[in-house]
């Protein structure tokens, strides 16, 4: 086998300065010489080979289930929490974060009551498409349904807030829905399309 640096290196284009760096590793290449040899103890093992079981596809489809879920719910929490942080001029008492699709987020921002027991919230939405002939609605859930209906809003871009007060205070853990309402004989009141974490 030929040691020269020509026979290894296509010098042809390479500046002097480029061919002395090449050259110099190929001299340490040299004489470093070539790897030792694995010693006999390693290149047999000591115990038999052990067979591991990779789990089925069927089993690994639950486990890929939960971690969707799972970065669904952190993207929501994410996106609630930047959606809800813009200011909007409100003294936050409490900040509820939504989860709907992979891109759709929103947060309510709950402000502190009124004089007259009137309760500021700030709705921040974002990713919903604009519906041709509906809207949306916000709404408390009691018994596992839409019970009252907050707020309505139609979407016109990829973000919009709705400045609302209700006459209510909003415990906390109560669960909201957001709805898409279409208007021409579908069921009220629409489909769910986000709901609160």
């Amino acid at each position: 086998m030929t040691r020269r640096f020509e026979d290894w290196v296509d010098v042809e284009g390479l500046t002097p300065v480029e061919r002395a760096k090449l050259e110099r590793l190929h001299n340490v290449l040299l004489e470093v010489g070539p790897p030792a040899e694995l010693p006999h103890d390693l290149s047999t093992p000591a115990l038999p080979a052990q067979v591991i079981e990779f789990p089925t596809w069927r089993r690994r489809r639950g486990a890929l289930g939960l971690v969707a879920v799972a970065a669904v719910v952190a993207a929501s929490f994410v996106g609630g929490f930047f959606v809800g942080n813009s200011n909007n001029g409100l003294a936050t008492s409490e900040v509820v974060a939504f989860h709907g699709g992979p891109n759709a987020f929103a947060s309510l921002r709950v402000g502190k009551p009124d004089a007259v027991g009137n309760n500021p919230m700030v709705l921040t939405v974002s990713g919903l498409p604009t519906l041709q002939h509906g809207y949306y609605e916000l709404f408390t859930v009691r018994n596992g349904k839409p019970s009252f209906p907050c707020t309505g809003f139609r979407m016109t871009g990829d973000k919009m807030s709705v400045h609302f007060s209700v006459p209510y205070a909003l415990d906390p853990g109560t669960k909201l829905v957001i709805m898409a309402v279409q208007r021409g004989g579908a069921k009220w009141p629409g489909r769910m399309v986000m709901q609160s974490v």
